[in-house]
């Protein structure tokens, strides 16, 4: 997988993968206190995962590359899932 060239891949990119790592977060977070073993451990799992993918990948983007749209799809991806997940797992969770 070859990361984007565009501004707008970038953006894309980094705000897709900030919104399933925060969005994970979130459901991680509400699963281990309301001690629901099963839904911990997936979401420990997922989380694992795509930060081992896309830790990989992103350390073989040059820092020439980083620049104002992968910030903010960085950023922006990462509150967009919080809220998100919120949502998801009020519905998921019953809480």
């Amino acid at each position: 997988m070859k990361l984007p060239t565009s501004n707008t891949g970038r953006f894309f990119f980094y705000f897709s993968m900030q919104f399933i790592l925060y969005g994970l977060a979130v459901a991680n977070g509400r699963a281990y206190v309301q001690a629901s073993y099963l839904w911990t451990a997936i979401t420990d799992i997922l989380m694992a995962t795509q930060s081992f993918f896309i830790l990989r990948r992103v350390a073989k983007d040059s820092d020439d590359d980083l620049h104002g749209p992968s910030l903010i799809g960085y950023i922006t991806g990462g509150v967009c899932g919080s809220m998100v997940a919120i949502y998801v797992t009020k519905i998921i969770y019953g809480q």
